[in-house]
């Protein structure tokens, strides 16, 4: 079993900072112990940036499946889900 804070990691790829990042990875990962609002933001988000890949983007940001199985589920490649998750940090 691993913590949570195992999974975090800083991106390169995007333009927040290092504390920016945390705060977006923790609010995604307690989506259910958010408020309506945080979570529809989350929603719109994964909408707007994901558009087909949607639900995949949502499940790989707010739980602790690993990114291969969801990339596998969900019929995406690695780098398409990792261009996915920077675009929503970078619009969040």
């Amino acid at each position: 079993m691993f913590a949570i804070a195992d999974k975090f990691k800083r991106l390169r790829t995007t333009k927040k900072t290092y504390n920016q990042q945390g705060q977006i990875y923790f609010t995604c990962i307690n989506y259910a112990r958010q408020p309506e609002a945080v979570r529809k933001k989350i929603d719109r988000l994964c909408e707007s940036v994901g558009g087909e890949f949607a639900p995949a983007l949502k499940e790989f940001l707010t739980t602790s499946r690993s990114y291969i199985s969801v990339c596998d589920r969900h019929y995406i490649s690695t780098t398409r889900l990792d261009r996915l998750r920077t675009k929503f940090y970078d619009e969040w």
